[in-house]
């Protein structure tokens, strides 16, 4: 039995006896156990219990949408910029039209909670858009800022993983997309797609990434130099991002024209194939109820497929089956996880939310257990975006499935949550017990795409925080 699921076994049968310390004489475990359950009735001791408690890795979690609005509503003011009256957007630089901040925010004090709102989910509540296209539209009203300040937005990203107590996170980001897609359109003169003909597709981009892989992997480098100076790591005060561990995951933009998203798809690739970037898988982002995303959904997992055969290394998560019947026909809800997991090859899906409504469910949820193929749960995200929560939620489902799951963030900064709050949410939620949420975090740490060795040393390291916050508990008991 592989490493990484000797380890989620024995996570899991710890999970389901949390009261064999107790009986064995009374634990730390047990101890901390026993105190988790008389807070059950107090939110407020629930949160700080949660705050202090080791949660291992964040494996889903959007660079951009990490950040807080504030922190880049103060970037955007810093930068000179300006903010379009109708929309609430950041814009630089400032075009006609356009208000500069500076001006607009001393003319009007309330102005600053308005921009927050508009480039979050602070207070949403539905008037003129729905929860899923104020959460989208978001990113098109602070793009022009975060393109400013990538070394800010991961080092932003860092330090309020830390907060959660974070110890390993992967980030998703995008080096050199451009770079990808104008060499697509480069040799789209002389060589058109051919969905079936990927070889002929690849040869044709050849040329222009013998340039692009190396310059990708030199700028992801230097992001990664960028946000470690950012983070102060080398100075006598470092932040507390410095302590935990980041990789990246490449994104490719799954609604854009087929040649494009078969260009990024390789340049993804050859990012998670090699060591030196940084970067150890690939995923697909932007909304899954596209128009363009549903109709080239078999292509995109094809794509997939073809890819990582020539690149081995780089590690597959995907987002799939974020997605509810008020957004998308019923023929789009029947099978995009089973591709992601058959036909790509995902060892992780992101959200999964319409897992029961494909064909097959009970079929699909016993593969997943049996080919160990863990769900990133975004409880917060999946409420806001798609208003799906409490019961209608399938974590339950995945869980009585034995299929593996973690907790993550999504897009914390939009949504205005952190994985400790993602934690307290899915305990008074489903009233989940001490040992099934350590469970949790040792499951974030097992399927990180790290090396085995650095990841035991992950491990490692959790059980030594999860020793020392348990006689901390205890003692409080």
């Amino acid at each position: 039995m592989p490493f990484r699921h000797l380890f989620v076994l024995i996570a899991l049968l710890a999970a389901l006896t949390p009261l064999a310390g107790a009986q064995s004489g009374g634990s730390d475990a047990a101890r901390t156990a026993a105190r988790f359950e008389g807070m059950r009735a107090k939110p407020e001791a629930l949160l700080a219990f949660l705050s202090d408690m080791p949660k291992g890795a964040d494996l889903h979690d959007h660079a951009d949408g990490a950040v807080y609005a504030e922190d880049m509503l103060a970037w955007a003011i810093a930068d000179g910029a300006c903010y379009t009256p109708a929309t609430l957007a950041l814009i630089e630089p400032c075009a006609g039209g356009d208000v500069p901040l500076a001006y607009g925010l001393g003319k009007d004090p309330n102005l600053s909670a308005e921009i927050v709102r508009a480039l979050s989910m602070q207070t949403f509540a539905s008037r003129t858009e729905s929860g899923h296209d104020h959460f989208f539209n978001t990113f098109g009203k602070f793009g022009a800022v975060n393109a400013r300040h990538p070394d800010r937005i991961l080092a932003a990203a860092t330090s309020d993983a830390a907060r959660s107590r974070v110890q390993y996170l992967e980030l998703m980001t995008a080096v050199d997309i451009g770079a990808a897609r104008d060499a697509a359109k480069a040799v789209a003169v002389a060589h058109p797609f051919e969905p079936a003909n990927f070889d002929a597709d690849d040869a044709a981009l050849d040329a222009a990434f013998a340039k692009i892989v190396p310059a990708a992997i030199a700028h992801a480098r230097a992001l990664e130099a960028e946000r470690l100076a950012a983070l102060r790591c080398a100075s006598a005060q470092p932040d507390r991002g410095c302590l935990v561990m980041v990789r990246y995951i490449q994104s490719v933009i799954r609604v854009d024209d087929p040649a494009s998203v078969f260009a990024q798809t390789r340049l993804a690739f050859a990012l998670a194939n090699d060591s030196r970037s940084g970067f150890v898988a690939i995923n697909y982002v932007a909304p899954e109820d596209a128009p363009v995303a549903v109709r080239d959904y078999v292509l995109h997992m094809r794509i997939i497929a073809y890819f990582h055969k020539k690149y081995p290394r780089a590690a597959i998560a995907l987002h799939a089956g974020e997605l509810t019947p008020a957004f998308v026909k019923p023929a789009a809800l029947a099978d995009h996880i089973r591709q992601a997991i058959e036909v790509a090859g995902a060892t992780r899906i992101g959200h999964g939310v319409d897992v029961l409504g494909e064909r097959d469910a009970a079929g699909l949820l016993r593969e997943m257990a049996s080919k160990h193929v863990l769900v990133e749960i975004a409880l917060t995200s999946n409420d806001q975006i798609l208003n799906v929560r409490g019961k209608a939620h399938p974590l339950p489902a995945y869980l009585a499935a034995g299929v593996p799951v973690a907790l993550v963030t999504d897009d914390a900064g939009v949504s205005r949550s952190d994985l400790t709050h993602e934690f307290l949410r899915a305990t008074l939620t489903y009233g989940f017990t001490y040992p099934q949420l350590k469970t949790f975090a040792r499951n974030s740490v097992a399927y990180g795409f790290l090396p085995r060795t650095e990841k035991a040393a992950m491990e490692r390291e959790l059980e030594r925080a999860f020793t020392a916050f348990e006689h901390e508990q205890a003692l409080l008991q």
